[in-house]
């Protein structure tokens, strides 16, 4: 953002500060809309919009740098609100597809792996920025679109939930999760199962 403001001379500490402030500030209200949304949508629909424009912007990026300040702060606030409103969507898809006695398991496992990828991925691309500027973003587009086909490859809640009950093709959900874990399984205490 200071590169961008510092071509229209109007670079300031605390400018940029309060940008950067915004645009991660500014996903709470694509959270929460995002959730008001996915009542009348279905979360599958309201993740698939956010990665749809979370994609758009990583190729649109190298223009927002060259653009008017205010266009560039427009498009990061855009962006700000998309990039992070998929994840509240991907747990509600999540807990409606798994098993009930793996929810908590299945949210925590999928959780860490999205910020583990989320925090390599910013520590990787700011240390290309320099190398690459803001081209680096083309770099960060697969994320998102491959999310959005995969998406909607993926099977409905429906489709595993008919599997789960032994109607389609698959195995039971429950036992392809459970497979890879029973060895680990500890004893069921009083409070219910556990995989650890």
């Amino acid at each position: 953002m200071g590169a961008a403001l510092s071509r229209q001379g109007l670079e300031h500490p605390a400018l940029v500060a309060l940008g950067a402030f915004a645009v991660i500030g500014i996903g709470a209200l694509g959270c929460v809309g995002g959730g008001l949304l996915s009542r009348r949508m279905g979360s599958r629909a309201v993740a698939s919009v956010s990665m749809a424009v979370s994609g758009a912007m990583c190729l649109l990026a190298p223009l927002l740098f060259r653009a008017h300040p205010v266009l560039f702060a427009g498009g990061l606030l855009v962006w700000g609100i998309f990039v992070v409103s998929d994840s509240a969507q991907f747990s509600a898809l999540a807990a409606q597809a798994c098993p009930q006695r793996y929810v908590g398991t299945g949210l925590t496992v999928m959780n860490s792996i999205g910020f583990a990828i989320t925090i390599v991925s910013i520590e990787w691309a700011s240390r290309l920025f320099e190398a690459l500027g803001p081209q680096v973003a083309w770099l960060l587009a697969p994320g998102p679109l491959l999310g959005l086909v995969l998406l909607n490859l993926a099977p409905g809640p429906e489709r595993i939930a008919a599997w789960d009950e032994g109607k389609g093709p698959a195995a039971p959900v429950e036992n392809l999760i459970a497979y890879p874990l029973h060895e680990f399984t500890a004893p069921e205490r009083s409070g219910g199962p556990s995989l650890f």
